[in-house]
């Protein structure tokens, strides 16, 4: 490893770090390499105890002139931290890293293109996310608007739709000082205020289209906050709703907190933590007009409404299928009447719709996918499998399997139904 002269910053890389040894050199090594180079690096040691975190951090400062190491006395938590380094940030544009997670080569590059050719606040990029030995892809930013200005309908739908974590943000350091933009003081979910302000104060917001660039390792115990408990989230949310107090953006962190939250609960072993937190949630949607548009959630509000807290049903969330049955009725009411309804896309979730049409008794006038592939066919649940351009001249209902598929749809067929609007996720 040589050294790297550079003369100017335009990107400053900061990352906290707590006994991350394990996976700390594979994360600087994407770092190092990465083909845009006119960045600087400062870690945060949020006073490691392992030796091998320690050593990594000493050699890799011996050999890069445009990495830094802050040192923290005591273990403050990656809010803090995040804080700590941004406090030295000098680079024109400012984003906050973890260290067990990797990054394509050409992740800085195309993020600092993006918010540069936007002239934008903010730039966000879709992300691929490893558990245990499984990866699975959650989010590639395809679906969402290329740049936008801001007003109320878009800033619903990035404060939504994009992921609550800081690692796939880029954002303008002159913004985030001006708003004085910062990380709680939280075990977990510090970063969920900061990016629920970055997207509802940003003047101009893009994102990197259709590119998995930051390749996040989830559930590890190298995690600075991988203590779950949902309370947390729930304090971070209403901070924002304090904060900023308006009703369009009071109804979107509502349907974030319930989704995440749900998403926590699952995560989090410890059952007083969540029922502390659903008795939360019922306190917020108590009394309190259900108006979402995704119908998964109007399903869930209502049963958090009515019914004390239930492990099972928590744990039945995050089971496609379970999700489905759940919202049968509503799904059976906005379908009703229709002669023609044709399913767009044979993954998994196209799938699972199907098996659920087949328990419900939903009859499905056949299927599609963009590569048409084996049209004149059937599905394993016996489906016939169209053309695109027949079902699109066909006048049917399309239920589309996914948010990519219903954008594209969008401006060619006016009957059309998202079947993520049923989904949790």
């Amino acid at each position: 490893m040589s050294a790297i002269k550079i003369d100017q910053v335009k990107i400053s890389i900061i990352m906290p770090v707590h006994n991350s040894g394990k996976y700390l050199e594979e994360a600087l090594e994407t770092i190092f390499n990465q083909t845009f180079q006119e960045f600087e690096l400062i870690c945060v040691d949020d006073a490691s105890s392992d030796p091998l975190t320690i050593h990594i951090l000493e050699e890799y400062l011996k050999v890069y002139r445009n990495m830094q190491v802050i040192k923290l006395q005591n273990n403050l938590g990656a809010g803090e931290a995040r804080n700590a380094g941004f406090l030295k940030a000098q680079g024109e544009y400012t984003i906050f890293l973890d260290a067990d997670d990797l990054f394509a080569e050409n992740f800085l590059e195309e993020m600092y293109q993006c918010i540069t050719r936007n002239h934008a606040d903010v730039c966000v990029c879709g992300y691929q996310i490893f558990h245990m030995e499984n990866a699975k892809k959650c989010f590639d930013g395809k679906y969402l608007p290329k740049e936008d200005k801001i007003n109320q309908s878009c800033s619903e739908r990035w404060l939504f739709d994009v992921p609550t974590s800081a690692w796939n943000k880029l954002c303008r350091t002159e913004f985030l000082r001006k708003h004085s933009l910062h990380f709680q003081s939280l075990a977990c979910c510090n970063d969920v205020f900061f990016s629920c302000l970055v997207m509802i104060k940003a003047a101009k917001r893009c994102c990197v289209e259709a590119q998995i660039l930051v390749f996040y390792r989830m559930n590890t115990k190298t995690q600075i906050s991988s203590n779950r408990n949902p309370v947390d989230l729930y304090k971070a949310v209403m901070f924002v709703m304090e904060k900023e107090n308006k009703g369009f953006v009071n109804r979107q962190l509502e349907a974030l907190l319930l989704r995440n939250g749900l998403l926590e609960m699952n995560n989090c072993n410890q059952e007083k933590s969540n029922r502390a937190f659903y008795d939360l949630l019922r306190k917020i949607f108590t009394n309190h007009t259900v108006n979402f548009q995704h119908r998964m959630l109007e399903v869930c509000a209502e049963r958090v409404q009515k019914l004390p807290y239930d492990k099972k049903w928590v744990s039945g969330c995050m089971d496609f299928l379970y999700q489905l049955r759940l919202t049968a009725e509503k799904l059976k009411k906005d379908i009703a009447g229709e002669e023609k309804i044709f399913l767009w896309g044979l993954g998994y979730r196209g799938s699972i719709f199907q098996q659920f049409c087949n328990e419900q008794s939903i009859c499905l006038t056949g299927a599609a996918d963009i590569r048409d592939d084996n049209v004149g066919g059937r599905t394993d649940y016996g489906n016939r499998i169209f053309s695109t351009g027949d079902v699109l001249k066909s006048g049917g209902m399309i239920i589309a399997s996914n948010e990519q598929i219903y954008q594209y749809l969008s401006k060619k067929n006016s009957k059309l139904l998202n079947l993520e609007n049923y989904y949790l996720f």
